[in-house]
């Protein structure tokens, strides 16, 4: 599964090789240094994943960078939801004095006051999901302990039945991060090419 991401120490390839029980990496410059079971290996990698990215700290800082983005949101789309408030009062006024004229209207007149009606009907309908759909944006997330475990329990579940090569790429993502020696892995990873 990582044979695409995986380094021996030495900086070659690692490929995969089958034993009777266990599958192995191996390094495939044939430098002397042991197999690695690649059970144990795959096991290993996911829990580092789960142990760097998926902890209460890292959900908090995702939580807070989505809270923040939602607060600049809300602020820039506060004259959108101000217009579209000022609109449903505009359309509940209207909707109130077409239904005042209806009650006294001769019935040439109460039939187009009803179509009127169902004409701002619809209208309001409508100004009151924008407003609805502007005033959940606004909605920040919770970091209560429980919620912060719910996330930790999803993302955990995500990963362990996530498809393979979707995995490899959050390990090639991670391993983007980790520094190896001192250096970051892609700088040592191209200097074990040179």
């Amino acid at each position: 599964a990582l044979t695409e991401i995986l380094r021996c120490a030495c900086g070659a390839r690692m490929a995969g090789t089958n034993s009777r029980s266990y599958r192995y990496y191996r390094c495939v410059a044939r430098c002397g240094r042991p197999h690695v079971r690649a059970d144990l290996l795959d096991t290993g990698v996911m829990d580092l994943i789960r142990q760097t990215l998926i902890t209460p700290k890292k959900i908090r800082e995702m939580i807070d960078i989505i809270n923040e983005r939602v607060r600049l949101q809300g602020e820039n789309q506060a004259p959108e939801l101000e217009r579209a408030r000022r609109q449903i009062a505009s359309l509940e006024k209207q909707d109130a004095n077409l239904r005042r004229a209806l009650r006294t209207a001769r019935p040439n007149a109460a039939e187009r006051i009803a179509l009127e009606i169902d004409q701002v009907a619809a209208e309001l309908r409508q100004a009151v999901g924008r407003r609805d759909e502007l005033e959940q944006v606004r909605t920040p997330m919770s970091t209560s302990k429980k919620f912060i475990q719910q996330t930790i329990d999803e993302m955990t579940g995500l990963i362990e039945s996530s498809a393979l090569d979707t995995r490899v790429a959050w390990v090639r993502d991670l391993l983007d991060q980790v520094p190896v020696d001192g250096r970051e892995e892609g700088s040592a990873g191209d200097q074990g090419r040179q």
